[in-house]
């Protein structure tokens, strides 16, 4: 997947309760997405909270194709993809550790 024109959709609710979806879409090749459980994490506690950021994080610079690029002009936009699939994502992580804080 080529990292040219990039624009980053992330949907607006999760696909599951525990499910926080994350998409990269590429205008030349389609899209790429992953999905990011937590249904094992304690969101009221801050290491769960961490250990989501680390998988929305993982799942994003995989989504982009972060670890395939060799290009500077490559690199330039799977950086841009991430950091706006990380920013975008966050409502969906806040919203989900606000219902863990509620719970408890």
């Amino acid at each position: 997947m080529t990292l040219r024109n990039f624009s980053i959709a992330i949907a607006a609710a999760a696909i599951a309760a525990s499910a926080i979806p994350a998409v990269a879409q590429d205008t030349m090749s389609g899209s790429s997405s992953r999905v990011v459980t937590y249904q094992d994490l304690d969101l009221s506690s801050e290491m769960g909270r961490k250990r989501l950021d680390t998988r929305v994080r993982s799942a994003a610079s995989s989504a982009c194709g972060y670890r395939q690029t060799h290009s500077l002009a490559e690199k330039v936009a799977a950086d841009r993809c991430l950091k706006g699939a990380i920013a975008n994502s966050e409502p969906m992580v806040e919203a989900a550790a606000r219902k863990a804080m509620r719970r408890k």
